[in-house]
């Protein structure tokens, strides 16, 4: 049995590695990512000392005891307890609705934040590997297969001519994945 050489070796790690990276991406992206930012923020709910929040849960818990105490009361027997208490209710609805406005814009920044430190982060390391490995080829192709403006192509950015570069093989896989998957 023949024994690969360290290049070839280092070509098959590659290769491994792109199409492993790539899976890890997509099923992260596609089952994983809203899991994850949903979970992230619940933590940080949890454990944030921000005053909007809070005021928001404790309106909003208000707010549940008054429409429980409204329920209780009898709009016919006790008609002003009753009117008394639905202004307080409608006037405490307004403002939790406010409140919310403000809550849910938060929500939504902070969301995009982490979706974005996520991208960085499954996106990052790709990029860095193509980053360090841009001259490194993937595996090479024989000269007589393509027209050599393909294989200048394919070998971009920084590969040999004549070889598939890291990026077009991220590409590659990538939209393999994407299209079985």
């Amino acid at each position: 049995m023949k024994r690969l050489s360290t290049t070839e070796h280092f070509r098959m790690d590659l290769i491994v590695a792109t199409i492993l990276l790539s899976l890890f991406i997509h099923f992260f992206d596609k089952y994983f990512k809203e899991k994850t930012i949903n979970g992230i923020y619940q933590v940080y709910l949890a454990c944030s000392k921000n005053e909007e929040l809070k005021k928001n849960k404790d309106i909003f818990r208000e707010l549940l005891a008054l429409k429980k105490e409204l329920n209780r009361t009898s709009s016919q027997d006790e008609f002003a307890k009753w009117a008394r208490l639905n202004r307080k209710y409608e006037k405490l609805n307004q403002e939790w609705e406010a409140q919310s406005n403000v809550v849910q814009k938060f929500q939504e920044t902070f969301k995009k934040f982490v979706s974005i430190v996520l991208w960085i982060l499954t996106r990052g390391f790709r990029f860095y590997i193509q980053y360090k490995k841009s001259k490194a080829p993937v595996f090479f192709l024989p000269a007589f297969l393509l027209p050599s403006w393909a294989l200048w192509f394919l070998s971009l950015p920084r590969s040999k001519y004549g070889s598939v570069s890291l990026t077009v093989w991220n590409y590659a896989v990538g939209k393999t994945i994407s299209a079985f998957l």
